[in-house]
C-alpha cells in the first residue's frame, strides 16, 4: 500500500527499487556489511519498520556474494509471519548448491524468483 515500508539492501537490484517507488512504497535500504547483504540488518529494519515486504537476492546481484541455505532458512524463520519475503535467486546456478534452501511449502510468506539475464 502507498507509504508502506519495503526493506532491501543498498546496492540491491535497482529495478526492484523502481517498482517500490512506482506503487508509492517507502524504500528502507540497509547498508552492506563485509561486501554482502546483512541478514541481521535486514531483519532489524523489517521489525523496526513493521515492513510488509522485504527483498533479498541470494546469490546477490551485483556483488556475487551469497549466504548458505541454513542462514537463509534462519532469516525466513525469524521474519514476522506478516512480512512477505521476495527471495531473488536469479543467479542461483552461479553460486554453490549449498546457497539455495529447499522449497518449504509451509512458508506462504516466501516468494522465490528465478529469471533469465
Amino acid at each position: 500500500a502507498p507509504g508502506d515500508a519495503v526493506v532491501t539492501s543498498l546496492g540491491a537490484y535497482p529495478t526492484f527499487n523502481f517498482h517500490v517507488a512506482g506503487v508509492g512504497g517507502r524504500l528502507v535500504a540497509v547498508p552492506y556489511e563485509n561486501d554482502r547483504e546483512s541478514l541481521d540488518a535486514l531483519l532489524a529494519a523489517v521489525v523496526r519498520e513493521k515492513a510488509p515486504l522485504v527483498y533479498l537476492s541470494n546469490p546477490d546481484n551485483p556483488m556475487g556474494s551469497w549466504w548458505e541455505a541454513a542462514e537463509i532458512i534462519r532469516f525466513i524463520e525469524a521474519l514476522p509471519e506478516t512480512t512477505m519475503l521476495v527471495l531473488d535467486e536469479a543467479y542461483g546456478e552461479l553460486g554453490p548448491a549449498s546457497a539455495l534452501p529447499p522449497i518449504d511449502v509451509s512458508r506462504p510468506n516466501v516468494i522465490r524468483m528465478r529469471t533469465f539475464s
